[in-house]
């Protein structure tokens, strides 16, 4: 079993012994390091440049189109903390990044469009349903895309929002005119990522 308490986020500097031990959880903790106060900095994570796509260039683009400020370096990205806002995000046909960026929904001020959504289907056919349950309004549709040459080809994309609004003055504890409070979105963000890293099963450790 899982018990979720909610608590504020701060920023860390991963130590990169512990890289190779949660490489695949990256895309959902960059998501958790823009919700943090602070600085996040993630070194020797090279690998991550080789996945489904290289997920360091692809979060970085994506949390910037939400205005959250980040550095790239070579091994890893470094994620200055703070709103996160409305916008189109291509995930690049990475699950795990189109599944972070959902969840990053519940913290941002607005929808978040992801495209290229299709693999998640594959992977954890039922991430929309658990999304809904904790609290994300998933809207799956088709559209069409072009690539270089010219040829087009369907793909699919969500439009992701969570069904809270914050109220305008920050509450730490109970909710609002039945509002949840930011510690309360916080604890069904953590419930989310908590669930999902059930579902994938830990990364292999380093021998």
């Amino acid at each position: 079993d899982i018990e979720v308490r909610p608590a504020r986020l701060r920023g860390i500097a991963v130590p990169e012994r512990l890289v190779p031990l949660a490489i695949d959880e990256f895309p959902a903790f960059f998501v958790a390091a823009a919700c943090a106060e602070g600085e996040t900095v993630v070194t020797g994570a090279e690998e991550l440049r080789v996945k489904e796509s290289d997920r360091i260039a692809v979060m970085a683009a994506g949390l910037s189109a939400l205005g959250v400020a980040n550095e790239v370096s070579e091994g890893g990205l470094r994620i200055m903390g703070g709103p996160i806002g409305p916008g189109t995000v291509d995930s690049r046909g990475d699950h795990r990044i189109a599944m972070s960026f959902a969840v990053a929904s519940l913290r941002s001020s607005g929808p978040i469009e992801i495209l290229d959504t299709a693999n998640v289907a594959t992977s954890f056919p039922g991430f929309v349903g658990l999304a809904r349950s904790v609290g994300l309004t998933i809207e799956v549709a088709a559209a069409v895309k072009r690539n270089q040459q010219g040829h087009s080809h369907l793909f699919s994309l969500w439009s992701a929002s969570h069904l809270y609004r914050p109220t305008n003055e920050p509450v730490s504890t109970g909710a609002k005119d039945g509002l949840p409070s930011p510690d309360q979105q916080m604890a069904a963000t953590t419930y989310l990522l908590n669930k999902l890293n059930r579902v994938w099963g830990p990364s292999p450790r380093a021998e």
